[in-house]
C-alpha cells in the first residue's frame, strides 16, 4: 500500500481573522477589567443602592455572561479555519449552557 499520491496542503495563515479576533479579544478582555470584575467586590457601596438587593442574581449573571463572551470567542475562530468537528460542537455547548444561567438570573434580577 502505497500513500505517495497523497499531498498534505497547508491553509494560509488568516490575518485578518487574527487581528478581528484580535480586537474583539482585547475589547472582551477591557469589558472584564473595568466592567464586570468591579462586581466581585462584595459590598453595598460597590453595587450601589439599585443593585445590592439583586446582587445574588446579578453575580451568576455577569459570571455566565463572562463564560458566554470569552467562550464565544473562539466560535468564529474555529468555523473559519475549518475545525467544526468536536471542538467546535464542544465550544457551542458551554456557549449553550451559559445563555439560561443569564437570562434566569436577568428575569430574576429585574423581578426583585
Amino acid at each position: 500500500m502505497s500513500v505517495s499520491g497523497m499531498t498534505l496542503t497547508r491553509r494560509p495563515f488568516q490575518w485578518r481573522l487574527f487581528l478581528t479576533l484580535a480586537v474583539m479579544a482585547g475589547l472582551v478582555l477591557w469589558f472584564i477589567v473595568h466592567r464586570a470584575l468591579r462586581f466581585t467586590s462584595f459590598d453595598a457601596a460597590t453595587y450601589a443602592d439599585y443593585f445590592w438587593p439583586r446582587r445574588f442574581g446579578l453575580v451568576p449573571h455577569i459570571t455566565g455572561g463572562m463564560v458566554a463572551i470569552l467562550v464565544g470567542l473562539a466560535q468564529p475562530w474555529l468555523g473559519m479555519t475549518g475545525h467544526t468537528g468536536v471542538q467546535n460542537d464542544a465550544v457551542f455547548k458551554r456557549h449553550q449552557q451559559g445563555i439560561p444561567v443569564r437570562s434566569q438570573q436577568a428575569i430574576f434580577s429585574r423581578a426583585i
